[in-house]
């Protein structure tokens, strides 16, 4: 399930931050450092039109996803979901993708914080109101040899760096690290 994974390896203080979908991404690293990009799309990986399909690969990827990386913290895209849905079937999906991360980082005794797409836009750009095209070409400026084919690479990006740099209004730790 995993596509196009580049950056540095999985060691010490992993932030891992999603974008949670049947199409989505992650992105991990230490801060300061250089981060990997995952994407995945969970109707590829699936041969039965069943919902609980798609659910059981999701669960299947965040377990291998927790074991592989281990990050001691987690961050996500939270979104709004009347804003971000369409129809009642979708937003239930993204609150069942969405437990499914709590319960896998509950069982690793890892916290795991919500990041609002706005506050990553002002991040990055400057403009919390700003299209989702305009993060995309300021991170691929900044990341000029990650994987950042889409949106959802673009947003895991995204909110894995706010994840890094509030890790200390969290309770987390900071050691200088700068992102």
């Amino acid at each position: 399930m995993r596509q196009g994974a580049e950056g540095g390896g999985v060691s010490g203080k992993i932030v891992a931050g999603f974008d949670l979908g049947v199409k989505g991404a992650s992105c991990y690293g230490e801060p300061g450092g250089r981060p990997c990009v995952d994407t995945w799309d969970l109707a590829e990986s699936v041969d039965s039109p069943h919902p609980g399909a798609l659910v059981s690969a999701w669960h299947d990827h965040v377990r291998g996803f927790m074991q592989a990386v281990k990050p001691a913290l987690i961050v996500f895209e939270q979104v709004v979901a009347a804003a971000h849905h369409k129809g009642a079937g979708s937003g239930h999906a993204w609150a069942g993708y969405r437990a499914i991360l709590f319960m896998e980082a509950f069982r690793a005794g890892v916290p795991v914080e919500p990041v609002y797409y706005s506050t990553a836009k002002r991040q990055i750009t400057g403009n919390g109101g700003c299209e989702k095209i305009d993060v995309l070409v300021h991170l691929r400026r900044q990341y000029p040899t990650l994987p950042l084919h889409g949106f959802d690479a673009g947003d895991a990006l995204a909110i894995w760096l706010v994840g890094c740099r509030d890790l200390k209004k969290w309770g987390f730790w900071r050691e200088g690290a700068e992102t």
